[in-house]
């Protein structure tokens, strides 16, 4: 799977505020702790390990576990003494953003006369574990991991590599329900039938059965010829189903509808006004 990179609409921002051995950042971050040892590991920032350090953060939904831009912003307000803002342009904010890490995925698998899963070999490299979990019936089930998205030890990636929404999930639910489309395909199967047909699961089953029923899903042999798709995945305890409906014309590509049902877990405050979610489950 190639590298993919973020592209949010606020380019990475800080402004360090000197004070004597105290200093003073306001930084947009998902990880405002670790920024702050960031900036007090900086020998060009701070020399004292008495040093203070004050942080006011903001949360975004993006990638923002790094804070390069913080550590440049006290760097120069150390050298300076004076207030300093850093913010990157376009250009700069693509230079030096990280990637999603690059990954393998190699899946062996078997399948016995009556159309069960009876194999699963599974190997991933440098994406982790992460929603790679089987929940499946496999009475013959291996997975193997090899590097990580976090720990690139081995120096397999030639940029800097980062967290981009579920890090490993995204690739892991990727590459495994492709390979269970591959297998419905082989059987001539619906598949949709086919993953009822291979998990016990009951919230993997509840979610699939009700999004199908919403989508209003009519069983077809696969491959079918119609832009219909459909994935399910776990991630952090949340059981997810989606179908898609794409229309391809003359190399025009339009998503029609895409429905999704997610069994979250406990509901706590499920009759909370526009919360249907006993009528769904």
């Amino acid at each position: 799977m190639a590298m993919e990179l973020n592209a949010s609409i606020e380019t990475h921002t800080a402004c360090a505020k000197p004070d004597g051995d105290k200093m003073t950042v306001w930084i947009s971050t998902q990880t405002p702790f670790p920024g702050q040892q960031e900036i007090a590991k900086s020998p060009k920032a701070f020399s004292s390990k008495r040093t203070r350090h004050h942080s006011v953060c903001r949360r975004r939904i993006r990638r923002e576990s790094t804070n390069l831009q913080a550590v440049e912003a006290a760097r120069l307000a150390k050298i300076t003494g004076k207030p300093v803002q850093v913010s990157y342009d376009r250009a700069e904010e693509f230079f030096y953003d990280s990637f999603r890490p690059a990954a393998v995925v190699k899946i062996k698998s078997g399948m016995d006369n009556a159309g069960k899963i009876c194999l699963w070999d599974y190997h991933v490299y440098y994406a982790g574990s992460r929603s790679a979990e089987q929940f499946y019936d496999v009475p013959n089930n291996l997975m193997r991991t090899y590097g990580s998205w976090m720990m690139d030890t081995s120096k397999a990636h030639l940029f800097a590599t980062g967290a981009w929404r579920a890090p490993g999930a995204n690739i892991n639910v990727f590459a495994r329900e492709s390979q269970i489309d591959i297998m419905a395909a082989k059987l001539k199967m619906d598949p949709l039938e086919f993953r009822l047909n291979n998990t016990s699961d009951q919230r993997m089953r509840r979610v699939l059965e009700v999004a199908a029923q919403r989508f209003g899903y009519k069983p077809a042999a696969s491959p079918s010829g119609r832009g219909y798709g459909i994935a399910c995945g776990i991630d952090a305890g949340a059981y997810v189903a989606e179908i898609a409906e794409v229309k391809v014309d003359k190399g025009s590509v339009k998503v029609e509808r895409i429905f999704a049902v997610q069994d979250m877990g406990i509901a706590i405050t499920p009759r909370e006004p526009g919360c249907r979610w006993k009528d769904a489950l």
